[in-house]
């Protein structure tokens, strides 16, 4: 085993236990910096909560500020999104490695040394302590008492606003309703606290999900944290949920994890010398991490419903495809429009599923594709796709539009 992949060995005892925020941001700037490579770049994904600022600091003083490339004088920084309930933004994982990547070139690096990115991604929950007992969900704000995470908060109350919709779909994804779980199976007293430690969870697989789609610059290995910050008086504290380390180094596509499942009614919750702690069945033992591309096309094509139908329409495609052995591009964009169309109408569940698990449609689809595996007849979420790519086709690179029409027709059985 290569040194690096020790990574998760090193960080495993942070896995499920409540630890200062100090120890948490020490004990990672150690692991990364045994690894010795020339560039470590950082993304922070935070609730906007003003709560936050302690973890945020953290992080920053207690490992950008050591390990990250100077950006200019006397600054070094992570990459940070923060945005109501601490969403991970789909793209902003490309974006940070993508400018660190910049760092290491810069840096003198060869381009066969690899760089790591470290993901952080920091759920909360407010604690609210009195002589032996925990309060979960609430902080003493400026005197009054207040939901902390409001935005986690208002998912678990059903409120209708465009903040919970993404929070929503995360935890509905893959076919299990996690709200309900967490109405109907979770004591109300540890709900928040849950609710906090899933978020994050779900937040590092849709991290992961990019780390493992996107095309580095450069050789990279991606460390994705996921964390729940507990919000109390005097300091806050904090609960890693789970670790990801994705290889994307030499052509490979390693990824494995460590920590809480997502099934929330699983969490054991207990109390060791005055600290929380996390665990459920298998939190203990590293594991390899799934390709939800993989999944999808496993799916598809052991489904005989996912087969793609044919009309006149396809019928004339596949008569133009076999008379040009090169067609040019504006021809390719017309063939792949008019397909795009045409699977629209009959067969746009199958059509959805292939460019998915193809690579056409982009990652932040993955849950979405999920959905369709499980219900053929869910034909007008298909048709979204579909309209989607419709509308790109005439900006596509013409041998990007040529690739996808190819995936279309190699199904088809014609090229």
């Amino acid at each position: 085993m290569r040194k690096d992949h020790s990574l998760i060995d090193a960080l495993s005892p942070l896995v499920g236990t409540e630890r200062s925020l100090h120890d948490i941001h020490y004990a990672l700037k150690v692991a990364v910096r045994a690894l010795r490579f020339p560039v470590v770049g950082a993304l922070h994904v935070t609730c906007s909560d003003e709560a936050q600022v302690e973890t945020v600091e953290s992080f920053q003083t207690r490992f950008a500020r050591d390990l990250l490339p100077r950006l200019k004088f006397a600054h070094r920084a992570p990459l940070r999104s923060s945005n109501l309930g601490g969403r991970f933004e789909w793209d902003s994982l490309r974006v940070a490695q993508a400018h660190y990547a910049d760092a290491h070139s810069a840096h003198g690096a060869s381009a066969d040394q690899p760089m790591v990115v470290v993901v952080k991604i920091s759920s909360h929950v407010g604690v609210e302590e009195s002589i032996g007992h925990r309060h979960f969900g609430t902080l003493n704000r400026y005197g009054e008492s207040s939901p902390c995470c409001g935005a986690l908060a208002g998912v678990l109350e059903g409120a209708p606003h465009p903040r919970a919709d993404g929070l929503r779909e995360l935890l509905r994804s893959e076919g299990l309703d996690r709200l309900e779980i967490l109405r109907q199976q979770v004591a109300t007293g540890e709900r928040p606290l849950v609710a906090a430690l899933l978020s994050a969870r779900l937040q590092a697989r849709s991290a992961t999900l990019e780390a493992q789609d996107l095309v580095p610059h450069t050789p990279s290995l991606f460390l994705i944290v996921a964390a729940t910050t507990l919000n109390k008086a005097p300091r806050d504290s904090e609960i890693v949920c789970g670790l990801y380390l994705i290889d994307r180094r030499d052509g490979a596509n390693r990824a494995s994890y460590r920590g809480l499942g997502d099934r929330p009614e699983a969490y054991q919750i207990d109390e060791e010398l005055g600290h929380l702690r996390v665990s459920d069945e298998g939190s203990d033992v590293t594991r390899e991490a799934r390709d939800h591309r993989l999944v999808v096309e496993r799916a598809r094509t052991e489904s005989g419903e996912h087969t793609l139908a044919r009309d006149q329409r396809i019928e004339e495609i596949l008569a133009s495809a076999r008379r040009a052995t090169k067609p040019e591009a504006h021809l390719v964009s017309a063939l792949l429009k008019t397909a795009l169309v045409a699977l629209a109408d009959i067969s746009p569940v199958s059509a959805a599923l292939l460019l998915f698990s193809q690579g056409v449609l982009g990652i932040h689809h993955a849950y979405q594709a999920h959905h369709l595996v499980r219900d053929v007849e869910a034909s007008g979420e298909a048709r979204r796709l579909l309209a989607d790519l419709h509308q790109q086709v005439d900006g596509l690179p013409p041998e990007k539009a040529r690739q996808v029409l190819g995936v279309l027709l190699a199904e088809y059985g014609a090229g």
